[in-house]
């Protein structure tokens, strides 16, 4: 059996529900017929960048979001950032698993075959 899959390329804020697109939606409801309680899983693709933070010089970041720009020394918000990061995946990871929703981190460094089929075989394992 096929696993379908959605993609979404808005961001997926903290505690919040997010609408899907009219598109999605359809595919959701109409195409796959999906009902209350069937399996969800959550594939979290993340950039190394994100979570290494590996930053040495005066740099500008630009939120993706908003479009607000702060140019600083990456020193000062290193510490916060990562822990902001690691924050933001305990919650999907413990949100996910209390709704009964795989989360999955994939990195973009890692194949995606590689990691796909890790996740798979895992699950084949545990049944």
């Amino acid at each position: 059996m096929r696993t379908p899959r959605l993609y979404t390329p808005q961001p997926l804020p903290l505690g919040q529900t997010i609408e899907l697109e009219v598109a999605a939606g359809h595919y959701i409801g109409k195409v796959l017929r999906m009902q209350e309680k069937q399996e969800v899983i959550l594939f979290h693709i993340l950039d190394r960048n994100e979570l290494e933070f590996e930053f040495e010089n005066r740099t500008k970041f630009v939120d993706m979001e908003s479009g607000e720009e702060i140019t600083t020394d990456p020193w000062h918000i290193k510490n916060d950032y990562k822990n902001l990061i690691l924050d933001i995946q305990k919650y999907y990871s413990r949100n996910c698993r209390l709704n009964k929703i795989d989360y999955v981190p994939l990195y973009t460094d890692d194949s995606l075959d590689k990691g796909l089929s890790e996740y798979f075989n895992k699950r084949q394992r545990l049944g």
